[in-house]
């Protein structure tokens, strides 16, 4: 099938024609969705669809950058709150976010995040400045390995996450948009972007492939929204890395909207 090239340009209205690929993708995927984004920040549509697509049968899967990864730390208060509405409204959606490998453990337990918040006063918090562990680099070859035998924990102990630059989503393993576009309203309303859209199932399996390689080797999945939350493991409370930068730019309102959808469609959590 030939591929159709998709662009969009920047407006003030913010209307996408990439966005308008995706939504139709999750919208009218039968089996998996696969959403790879160098940068997100999650909107109110994609959740729901998201959710919709979860609650008849759809594994989804998402894999994003977090402080732990990314080269832009400005962006991450619009993803972990993006996330946090995500994790609310569509609690089936396999979400996994960049992270040293140490709290692979306890995974995403509230009981990680408590112990967290016990441990450190707000002020230290507040002053605190991020460090990266002394760990090395998992490659794609360990990445591999891990996927053959699938002994993880003895194999990999610890690790630094790579930033995770690509940008693609993958539905029911034979349709694939890939290109430069971010989900998030940067891409809506201010950035030049191109991707291609695709029925190629082979492609689409190789790019499902190198989903799976990045997940395991630069990701924990994150199952519980408070460990989202600010002090929280990938939500720290103003770090001196992220405070100079002011409120999050676009999704203030993210977490609110998703109480709403949950309280509309009985799924509060």
């Amino acid at each position: 099938v030939s591929p159709l090239v998709i662009s969009s340009s920047p407006g003030l209205l913010g209307d996408d024609p990439i966005l308008r690929a995706v939504l139709q993708m999750i919208r009218m995927a039968n089996t998996d969705i696969r959403l790879c984004m160098g940068f997100a920040c999650f909107t109110a549509p994609i959740i729901a669809l998201m959710h919709d697509a979860t609650q008849r049968g759809v594994r989804v899967q998402v894999l994003v950058n977090t402080r732990y990864s990314a080269d832009l730390c400005c962006p991450q208060g619009d993803l972990i709150s993006s996330c946090i509405a995500l994790l609310r409204h569509a609690p089936l959606v396999e979400l996994y976010c960049t992270h040293t490998r140490e709290i692979e453990s306890s995974r995403s337990s509230r009981s990680s995040f408590d112990s967290l918040n016990s441990s450190n006063s707000e002020q230290d918090q507040m002053t605190k400045p991020i460090t990266m562990p002394s760990v090395r680099t998992l490659s794609l070859q360990d990445a591999e390995a891990v996927l053959k035998t699938g002994d993880w924990l003895q194999t990999n102990p610890r690790f630094k996450p790579s930033f995770v630059h690509a940008k693609f989503v993958v539905a029911d393993s034979r349709v694939a948009c890939i290109g430069s576009w971010n989900c998030w309203p940067r891409s809506f309303f201010y950035e030049h972007e191109c991707n291609v859209v695709v029925e190629a199932p082979k492609l689409a399996t190789k790019i499902e492939r190198k989903f799976e390689l990045a997940k395991v080797a630069n990701t924990v999945r994150v199952d519980d929204h408070h460990v989202l939350s600010p002090g929280g493991l990938f939500g720290p409370l103003g770090c001196y890395i992220c405070r100079h930068y002011g409120p999050c730019l676009y999704s203030d309102d993210l977490v609110e909207v998703a109480m709403q959808l949950c309280k509309k469609m009985g799924t509060v959590h």
